[in-house]
């Protein structure tokens, strides 16, 4: 050792200890590189495979417009499903329109009917200052009771009548009831017996009017054309202006 240095001279096994070190060192190096190679080696293989498996971006494209074609194609055989059934609706609902036609003529009966059982129904219904006994209540559910079927009665009779026709002059009228549910002693018994009325029986066809509680027009042709409708006559009308004349044809009677 030198008077005038602390540095230690190097021995040769301090030399050799340090070579030994750094061989290892670069030993590791060399083996990590070598891992990282085969990693790299192994990613770029798995890519090609990955390459090789999925789609391309041609048969994507092929896949995309085969698909829109066969979408394409199923709206039109939509379309045409939709314009053949527009056609089927509309035929049926011209085959429907005589159907409707005939229907008025119920629907006319039915909303004479409605009204008079409603009127009915509001006369029973009303209140009155006085409380009612039990026997007042059911007396009034039968009266209710009552009038309910001969609304139901007079309902029924008179969709047999809507379908007389001047044909049927000696068919028997079906019975319309009075409002207190009996029949009329003046009640005809088929159409001859109305237009054979001559001016001896016009007390009876006031009876007619009077007993369904019919606005008397003062004229004996009127009032009959009325009393038909009331009992659903609607498809004929008195056309001949002498009551021991009369004659009906086809049309229906305003009410």
């Amino acid at each position: 050792m030198n008077a005038n240095t602390d540095v230690t001279e190097p021995t040769a096994e301090s030399l050799a200890n340090k070579a030994e070190v750094v061989h290892e060192i670069l030993g590791e190096m060399r083996a990590r590189f070598g891992y990282l190679t085969q990693t790299l080696s192994a990613l770029e293989e798995q890519g090609e495979l990955i390459k090789k498996l999925g789609p391309s971006m041609t048969s994507v494209e092929e896949d995309f417009d085969r698909n829109h074609k066969l979408i394409t194609a199923h709206d039109e055989e939509q379309k045409k499903q939709f314009d053949a059934l527009k056609a089927d609706i509309r035929g049926r609902v011209k085959s429907n329109v005589l159907s409707i036609a005939e229907g008025q003529i119920r629907e006319q009966i039915q909303t004479e009917v409605a009204k008079q059982v409603g009127e009915q129904i509001k006369t029973l219904l009303v209140p009155t200052h006085f409380p009612k006994s039990l026997e007042d209540h059911a007396q009034d559910g039968r009266t209710l009771i009552s009038a309910l079927g001969t609304a139901l009665a007079n309902s029924k009779a008179r969709r047999e009548n809507a379908t007389i026709t001047e044909h049927d002059m000696t068919r028997p009228l079906a019975i319309v009831l009075k409002d207190d549910g009996t029949k009329s002693d003046a009640w005809p018994a088929d159409l001859n017996s109305l237009t054979t009325y001559n001016a001896l029986q016009l007390r009876q066809l006031r009876q007619l009017i009077e007993d369904f509680d019919l606005h008397d027009h003062g004229n004996a042709a009127t009032n009959l054309n009325r009393f038909l409708a009331h009992i659903g006559v609607v498809g004929l009308t008195l056309v001949s202006p002498g009551v021991g004349t009369a004659v009906l044809a086809s049309g229906g009677v305003g009410r």
